[in-house]
């Protein structure tokens, strides 16, 4: 893993070049970006905002002085004046985010304030600059989940960056929101279990510890991560010796799979059982879905479903909107899912104490059903999570975005068929050059 090491570092870089260039560009405002910005730059000066609090000036300012200005904000004062006021601005500039947990916000805030120091940009873009360290992130956490699964450097390189600069995706790491985030806990959580999972140097108490807190901060990151969550609780499954486990092997599972699964308990009580949230009063989830009409809970299900089928099928915005990536998306859409039910534990990976032998037939044969189960389910617990927070259930595609990438980097390193994993490679690298040249064209 150390001589990879430099290959994770490429990936980091050349995700962030590619987003630094995307932030370049401009993009619109997607997403509840003023909102995410608000938190961010509050924190960076030292101001934990309350639950629903107001815009600040700082973040009226930026969306009263765009050039155009959006048609949302068309209601602020002229950008000279002194001050802005938050009543003007969308829900009566009440902000959307302040109801989150600070994870995300507290982590973005360093490099924000750093950028704001050291820099002549404007808060919206020192934001999107802080947060492309986040989809570096992401793709240097793949990149060493493929070489940890086995996968070459070349492929481990291609495969990361792709899956971080697809369109749908690269989106969220050139705005301020904590999408990419998700991204990168997924892909180092899926890192830090398996080489927990192999490794010696710790007790179990010690994994188990560790394991859980980056659980924990995961999923405090932004609920979408439980669906990431369910998918390394598979694959830990899979590091078991099919054939011959031992008796180390299968109590390195259950502890570390039970850990994460009371992480996703711990998430389901915070949800079930709290009426106050940051100090916010209103009815539990049980409350709130016993309240609402089945057939919104059927077709929320259905939507959210069919939004985990097709991750990265948004295009975000006209400097990648044209048709060839619309195509690219769609087709690695599809390798996502086929290169998944592919997905087989190589030789030698399943040892956690140094013991390997090849997989049984009928554990290789179980796997894709499986994987496409947890997925599904991992889903399902999602709904539940978001649904007292949100009051609607997550129908966007990119809330499955980290799962598909992680399934995806799963069925690459280990699927048995050459023609497939050289598809995937060639799609993903084609993907990233016509971003590349999407964005030098913009």
């Amino acid at each position: 893993m150390r001589a990879g090491g430099a290959w994770v570092a490429a990936a980091f870089l050349v995700t962030v070049a590619i987003a630094v260039l995307g932030v370049s560009r401009a993009p619109g405002t997607p997403y509840d970006e003023a909102a995410h910005l608000d938190y961010i730059v509050k924190l960076a000066h030292g101001d934990m905002p309350q639950v629903f609090e107001r815009y600040g000036q700082t973040v009226l300012r930026e969306l009263a002085c765009d050039d155009p200005r959006g048609a949302a904000w068309a209601g602020l004062e002229p950008c000279e004046s002194d001050t802005f006021s938050p009543e003007l601005a969308p829900f009566a500039g009440l902000s959307t985010a302040t109801n989150y947990a600070p994870t995300y916000y507290l982590l973005t805030a360093a490099p924000y304030r750093l950028c704001e120091a050291t820099s002549p940009w404007s808060p919206r873009v020192c934001g999107r600059m802080a947060n492309t360290l986040w989809l570096g992130a992401a793709a240097g956490g793949f990149c060493a989940l493929l070489l940890l699964l086995g996968a070459s450097r070349p492929v481990s390189l291609v495969v990361s960056v792709g899956v971080s600069v697809l369109p749908a995706v690269l989106l969220q790491g050139i705005t301020v929101n904590p999408d990419a985030a998700v991204h990168a806990m997924v892909a180092w959580l899926a890192v830090l279990a398996v080489r927990l999972a192999r490794s010696d140097r710790l007790t179990i108490t010690g994994k188990s510890l560790l394991l859980g807190a980056a659980g924990l901060v995961a999923v405090t990151t932004k609920e979408t991560a439980l669906v990431g969550l369910a998918l390394v609780m598979l694959l830990l499954g899979f590091l078991v010796d099919p054939a011959a486990p031992t008796r180390r092997q299968v109590r390195t599972w259950v502890v570390l799979t039970g850990t994460l699964a009371g992480v996703v308990a711990l998430a389901a009580a915070s949800r079930l059982l709290q009426p106050v949230l940051r100090g916010t009063g209103g009815v539990n989830t049980l409350e709130e879905v016993s309240q609402s009409p089945l057939s919104d809970l059927d077709n929320g299900t259905l939507q959210a479903s069919m939004a985990a089928m097709r991750p990265f099928s948004e295009l975000p915005w006209e400097g990648l909107g044209n048709t060839w990536l619309l195509a690219c998306s769609a087709l690695v859409t599809v390798l996502a899912w086929a290169v998944g039910l592919q997905a087989r534990l190589p030789v030698g990976a399943g040892a956690v104490d140094g013991r390997s032998s090849p997989p049984s037939s009928r554990a290789r044969n179980a796997f894709p059903a499986v994987m496409v189960l947890a997925a599904w389910a991992g889903a399902g617990v999602l709904l539940v999570m978001t649904w007292a927070e949100s009051g609607a259930m997550p129908t966007q595609p990119r809330y499955y975005m980290a799962s598909a990438a992680l399934v995806l980097a799963i069925g690459v390193a280990t699927t048995a068929s050459r023609p497939t994993r050289a598809l995937v490679v060639a799609s993903l690298g084609a993907t990233t050059a016509l971003v590349t040249i999407s964005l030098l064209m913009a």
